[in-house]
């Protein structure tokens, strides 16, 4: 980079690219006419010079002055004005070059920050920028090396963003101590700052910094903003240059506000982008979530016409976006035939207050019947102006008749195994895994005999008491009822909860079991019934066991269910067997009394066999 030639920057095709002397201009041209009379003058002066001298060897030697002719006398004291008229308007003349020089270099100053101001703010890339103004600022000054520190988001530490050499080389100024004192202080001052050699010494010294003799002068000011200081440049002259001065100081305060204003348009460039890029961001994301949300989504501006208008309500009404988009709300809304709602709907729309409706098989032109969920409401930003209106239905249809499944399918299998199979769907696959559980059976004695004195009808009847009489005593014990067979009952206890105490559990449900078909019998006055019930300890796979994808039954498989359906087949009217597996684990609790062991049918070794007499509660 080559020193700039009189100051002034000259731009070709509107940027600075070089650097050349201007063309003749109206203060140039005074300028020559100036040294051209004051050339002219100066003749003159001489001429009358030697006319006094001409005059004064004439005149005889001895005479009076008043006795020269008059002509004579009068024009010597003219001849003395005029000389000094002269040299009055040589000094005014004097003067005038100095002032239009002064002038001229002024002009050149504003020309250089125009064109400067014009290539600075050709850019909005931050980093080309800051290049930019260094390159500009050293052109300007004719200085060597500068720096620009801008100030953190936090608005109080100060950044060296950039710093170079007048060749355009990078230097490293953040590493220098003396160069960080100088910026602490124009910065809480605010004010620029000029330092010629001593005082350069003396900040060196200060921050013992090694003196730099190379330095001559050096300036920094503040980037201001009207009122408001975004960081600062430093500039500074060598040895091989004039030290900066006094005039240099309003100069670099004029090229800061110039570049301040350039630093500030390019981070609101920045902004602006980054503004661009997260509303594009912002809209993708929303058109993905109304393409991909269940519930219809109709967008509407202030004149109720259709802005947004996704997949799910395409699905819902029968109408596509393409036809929707831009057309009157109710000419889509009113495929819903349904008047009073349509109503409710135009006179509601723009309050501020949500609204809904339900509309159960409401029928949809050319979609036919759905369950429907209707919300509207108005949009509005934080100073409560209207932006328009959104309206989203969400079709229930498929989710009405889901619940009406489900509490049909809640009447064939106990909540417990639902919610379980629920929870995790994959418990509901074929097959099942190996837990210690216990198994209860009860089953009614007699049976037979009753069943032959009574009408179908009222048998059935009479079996579902007795059968919700023993269900409700299995699960407010927490057991699963896996089996109504006949007049009997499968229960488990630990399964597919899982239950610590599940023997105990078991225990109790037998004795409520029990208790509460004793005061049915009694209540009712019918022909007593009498149960027979056995509870089993032990390992069993439990699982789901039926044909794949059709029907299948969650249960447990087992020598365990085996021998507690033995123990129920042996006992005897109203009474409770136990295996010696399960007394083990409720004998803290249970009245019992041992009876001879059972050689139960398939079994190798006999089955040690406890009545249960009562429980305590502990």
């Amino acid at each position: 980079m080559t020193a700039p030639s009189d100051n002034v920057f000259i731009s070709s095709s509107g940027l600075p690219n070089k650097i050349t002397q201007p063309e003749p201009s109206p203060l140039t041209r005074a300028a020559t006419a100036q040294d051209r009379v004051a050339k002219t003058l100066e003749e003159l002066r001489l001429q009358i010079l030697a006319v006094q001298a001409e005059i004064a060897e004439r005149q005889p030697h001895g005479l009076r002055r008043d006795s020269q002719p008059l002509a004579v006398s009068k024009l010597v004291p003219l001849l003395s004005q005029m000389n000094a008229a002269v040299k009055e308007l040589e000094q005014a003349l004097t003067d005038a070059h100095e002032t239009i020089e002064t002038l001229r270099a002024e002009r050149g100053q504003l020309q250089s920050l125009c064109v400067i101001a014009e290539h600075l703010n050709s850019t909005l890339e931050r980093t080309d920028l800051l290049e930019r103004i260094l390159t500009d600022l050293l052109l300007l000054l004719r200085a060597n090396r500068g720096a620009i520190l801008l100030k953190e988001k936090d608005g109080e530490r100060l950044r060296f963003e950039a710093a170079m050499r007048s060749d355009g080389a990078r230097i490293g100024y953040e590493d220098s101590a003396w160069i960080q004192s100088i910026a602490a202080q124009v910065w809480v001052t605010q004010q620029p700052m000029l330092l010629k050699p001593p005082d350069i010494a003396e900040r060196m010294k200060q921050s013992n910094t090694a003196p730099n003799e190379q330095i001559l002068s050096l300036l920094c000011a503040p980037l201001k903003l009207k009122n408001a200081s975004i960081g600062l440049v430093f500039v500074d002259r060598l040895a091989s240059f004039e030290p900066f001065t006094v005039k240099h100081i309003d100069l670099l305060a004029a090229f800061c506000n110039e570049a301040a204003i350039a630093i500030q348009n390019a981070d609101l460039f920045v902004l602006q982008r980054q503004s661009m890029l997260e509303i594009s961001a912002m809209r993708t994301y929303t058109e993905s979530i109304l393409s991909s949300i269940s519930s219809g989504v109709m967008a509407l501006d202030n004149d109720g016409r259709v802005t947004r208008f996704n997949h799910s309500m395409e699905q819902i009404l029968g109408i596509s976006a393409a036809n929707a988009l831009d057309q009157p709300y109710l000419r889509c809304i009113s495929a819903i035939e349904a008047p009073e709602f349509l109503t409710k709907l135009s006179t509601t729309l723009g309050s501020l207050t949500p609204q809904e409706e339900f509309l159960k098989d409401a029928t949809i032109r050319d979609v036919g019947k759905k369950t429907l969920h209707t919300g509207w409401a108005a949009l509005r930003d934080t100073e409560q102006r209207r932006l328009g209106s959104v309206i989203v239905i969400d079709d229930l249809t498929a989710l009405e008749s889901a619940q009406y499944e489900a509490q049909v399918f809640r009447k064939y299998v106990q909540q417990d195994i639902v919610d379980f199979v629920v929870r995790d769907p994959e418990k509901s696959e074929l097959g099942g895994a190996t837990k210690v559980i216990t198994v209860l059976f009860a089953d009614i004695r007699g049976f037979t005999g009753i069943s032959e004195a009574m009408e179908p009808a009222a048998l059935v009847a009479l079996l579902n008491e007795y059968l919700s009489i023993a269900t409700h005593a299995i699960i407010a014990e927490g057991g699963a009822v896996t089996m109504f067979q006949g007049d009997a009952v499968m229960a488990l206890y630990n399964a597919p909860q899982e239950q610590q105490d599940h023997a105990v559990r078991a225990v109790r449900s037998a004795v409520r079991m029990r208790t509460d078909i004793e005061e049915f019998s009694h209540k009712t006055g019918q022909r007593p019934m009498k149960v027979g019930i056995g509870i089993n300890t032990g390992p069993a796979l439990v699982g789901n066991i039926g044909a794949k994808g059709i029907l299948q039954n969650f249960t447990a498989i087992g020598d365990v269910v085996n021998s507690a359906k033995r123990l129920e087949e042996n006992a005897a009217t109203n009474q409770i067997l136990l295996s010696g597996a399960s007394y083990s684990l409720v004998e803290s609790i249970a009245q019992v009394r041992k009876l001879d062991d059972l050689m139960a049918k398939g079994k190798s070794n006999p089955m040690s066999v406890w009545e249960l007499l009562s429980i305590s509660e502990k």
